[in-house]
């Protein structure tokens, strides 16, 4: 057990609970134990709180595939953010290098030692459209070679508060859903591509039910936070 883990939890769910509101569809969906795949769009710097916190409703910690560059940030001039990603046990990624592979393979070994593992399947912010983008084959990878079921989950609402490109809003209760799908799994002879398109089409049919589940409807020249096909 990762007890620093569990100690930055208990200091940060406080925090998560309270502060915003949550709607979690469809938890049953994530199996209780055992390797298993979480997929998720990506919207918000906040997404990984929004999974973390899904883990801790189940009780189980969540390790993330996080970009190499997040280790190598610097606090006046400490690598604190990297050492803090360390001690948590995400693992790192390092995206279109010859090592990119490696870091599928500590996903693997996590996945097979009967962990939760969370991947971005866009590998980055969809600040734009807020629509899920072209998918990479890294989860389906994954699934592939483990074999672990395959989570789909949609997140909606948390780029109001802070997303890319723009001023956080630190105003609380705002509205975040988070909705989890059917298990999928990869089938030994299908494409990993075919694979990954089908898991985003998932995904993309969870945000667009979690989109008319939501509670808030945009104010009058503020609505940025919709995608440009249901803007006014």
């Amino acid at each position: 057990m990762n007890v620093f883990y569990w100690a930055v939890v208990a200091l940060l769910w406080p925090w998560a609970r309270f502060w915003h509101r949550w709607h979690f569809h469809g938890l049953d969906q994530v199996p209780r134990s055992g390797g298993v795949v979480i997929a998720s769009n990506h919207i918000s710097y906040l997404d990984p709180i929004a999974l973390g916190y899904l883990g801790l409703r189940l009780r189980r910690p969540v390790r993330f595939l996080a970009k190499s560059e997040l280790f190598e940030k610097k606090v006046a001039g400490v690598k604190l953010l990297g050492f803090l990603l360390g001690a948590l046990g995400q693992i790192r990624v390092e995206r279109g290098t010859k090592e990119a592979s490696a870091s599928l393979e500590g996903a693997e070994a996590a996945i097979r030692k009967g962990e939760v593992v969370s991947v971005f399947p866009e590998g980055t912010i969809s600040y734009e459209t807020f629509e899920p983008m072209e998918p990479k084959t890294g989860t389906a990878r994954i699934a592939a070679a483990t074999g672990a079921p395959v989570v789909p989950v949609a997140i909606w609402g948390s780029h109001r508060a802070m997303t890319k490109h723009r001023k956080p809003d630190w105003k609380p209760r705002k509205d975040i859903m988070v909705y989890c799908g059917e298990p999928m799994v990869a089938a030994p002879d299908e494409d990993i591509r075919e694979f990954s398109e089908r898991l985003m089409k998932q995904i993309s049919a969870l945000l667009d039910d979690a989109m008319i589940a939501y509670p808030v409807e945009p104010e009058a020249g503020d609505d940025w936070w919709l995608p440009p096909r249901l803007r006014s």
